[in-house]
């Protein structure tokens, strides 16, 4: 008797969890409809609740800390980038946010450690050109340009006509004294249409032009 009692009430307890958790999941799924409209305040609150229904949720916390990072509430949206990363450390795009926000309040080393296991954990991922961007920006923060330098490289071989990665590189060439490698850059982006490249260029390059 006293077994089926603990039979029943496991069931019952199996139950409870399994509602709470398609509830939270469907909270999740209308704040990331609202967030997809732009309606990141809508969003929060959807998530909220999902996180009251499951705390353990952690995608919940990671929109979460892009609706925040988007109505520019910077240090919440590090906060809940965290909590995810704590509940589920393979969240991927967490780190992309959580860089995001670190490079927002100048964490320039925290955003590049961000971006390095992102690019570890997704060799093959979309969004590789855009953070290997990101990171060489970073690094001319840190002063670190053979580190910028390199990862512009890499940007230029997936993206040949990138135009901001031209001007960049172009700039770290130029100041190394390399002339004319950075000009060949500056003309190439601005043949592109980037206004940047093109003033550059008209007032360094005589020389190639």
């Amino acid at each position: 008797m006293k077994n089926s009692k603990w039979i029943i009430f496991a069931l019952l307890l199996s139950l409870i969890t399994w509602v709470f958790a398609q509830s939270a999941n469907e909270l999740l799924q209308k704040g990331n409809d609202k967030m997809k409209r732009g309606d990141y305040g809508g969003a929060i609150k959807d998530l909220n609740d999902a996180i009251k229904e499951n705390p353990n949720l952690s995608e919940a916390y990671q929109k979460r800390g892009k609706s925040k990072r988007k109505l520019g509430n910077i240090n919440g949206a590090l906060e809940d980038y965290n909590t995810a990363l704590r509940i589920n450390a393979n969240l991927s795009n967490s780190y992309l946010g959580r860089a995001q926000v670190n490079i927002q309040l100048g964490n320039y080393e925290a955003a590049i450690g961000d971006y390095n296991i992102f690019l570890q954990n997704n060799p093959n991922s979309p969004h590789t050109t855009a953070v290997l961007y990101n990171r060489a920006l970073a690094k001319n923060k840190l002063k670190d340009i053979d580190g910028a330098l390199a990862d512009y490289e890499l940007v230029l071989k997936n993206q040949p006509d990138n135009p901001k990665a031209l001007v960049n590189r172009a700039l770290i060439r130029y100041n190394r004294n390399e002339i004319r490698p950075a000009c060949a850059d500056w003309l190439r982006a601005k043949k592109l249409g980037n206004e940047k490249a093109a003033q550059n260029a008209d007032k360094a390059c005589q020389c190639c032009m």
